[in-house]
């Protein structure tokens, strides 16, 4: 029962956390008055250390 609930818990806060980083995402550009999104893209390294592990 308790591997279940972590499970779920792991779930629901990659979920919170892709929503707050969606709603940054819009919000800054509607700060911005732009809805590219080249920049952020540009910043980001194509290869991320961390996922290539």
């Amino acid at each position: 029962m308790g591997v279940l609930k972590q499970y779920v818990m792991s779930i629901g806060i990659s979920i919170f956390i892709a929503v707050l980083l969606g709603a940054i995402t819009w919000s800054w550009n509607s700060v911005n008055g732009t809805t590219t999104t080249e920049e952020e893209c540009s910043t980001v390294p194509a290869t991320d250390p961390e996922l290539e592990g």
